[in-house]
């Protein structure tokens, strides 16, 4: 088997398995701890191993190109237009950006009371996972959530108190 058609392969299993696995067992024990034991560790060392691959290949792949033009004139011209392309796209980038956020208003329907919370805990909560499904929520969500989870979770915490709370 071509190598191409093992990759198609594996995303087509590999998506599959963990469809299936969201569907079926979404609240089994063994698949939160497979998640957060084995898959996330290992899908993060393969992202900074790719990384540490992508970041020396681009380096190398624009030293000799450059290394490759010879005359000074050369590399001064296309530098110039590199820099004229990079501020022109980014330009673009930015005058599209402005015009969808001033068309769609992300946000703009959103209850103030939410908006209040995220302004003050959005930043300093951890993202959920299977094991804390509560994290980053309003009160109401965390307390409906609190009668699935022990009495010692910051859920439970925040039904004593009544309070918006971010928990870290």
């Amino acid at each position: 088997m071509k190598l191409h058609n093992k990759i198609l392969l594996g995303l087509i299993l590999g998506t599959a398995f963990g469809v299936s696995a969201h569907v079926f067992a979404r609240d089994a024990g063994w698949l939160a701890f497979v998640n957060d034991n084995v898959a996330n560790p290992v899908g993060q060392v393969f992202l900074r191993m790719l990384l540490m691959t992508v970041i020396p290949l681009v380096f190398a792949s624009i030293a000799l190109g450059v290394a490759g033009l010879g005359d000074l004139r050369k590399v001064g011209r296309v530098g110039g237009k590199t820099i004229a392309y990079f501020l022109l796209s980014t330009v673009i980038a930015a005058t599209i950006g402005m015009l969808l956020v001033n068309v769609v208003r992300p946000g703009g329907g959103m209850d103030p009371s939410l908006r209040v919370w995220i302004r003050r805990c959005g930043s300093c909560c951890w993202k959920p996972t299977a094991r804390r499904p509560w994290a980053c929520r309003p009160p109401a969500t965390a307390r409906s959530a609190s009668t699935r989870s022990s009495t010692s979770s910051p859920a439970t915490r925040c039904k004593r108190r009544r309070a918006w709370t971010c928990w870290r």
